[in-house]
């Protein structure tokens, strides 16, 4: 599980990148707003594949035999 504060700096950098994109759509060459759109992508997929993991192990602690033979 992300910590507390690891989740709130992630956030807060996604505020800023959706502020700067908002600026740059504007005055910038496209393929800057293309990549302040990926990291901000990056950054959700990150969010996301945490929570999936944490449930994904929660899983597996309560079912010892989750994934059957697999492992």
């Amino acid at each position: 599980m992300l910590s507390p504060n690891v989740k709130d700096f992630l956030e807060e950098a996604q505020g800023n990148l959706r502020s700067a994109l908002s600026h740059a759509a504007r005055s910038e060459k496209p393929i800057i707003n293309k990549q302040i759109a990926e990291v901000m992508t990056a950054i959700d997929y990150l969010m996301k594949t945490e929570e999936m993991t944490d449930k994904i192990e929660d899983m597996m602690k309560k079912d010892n035999n989750f994934f059957g033979d697999l492992f």
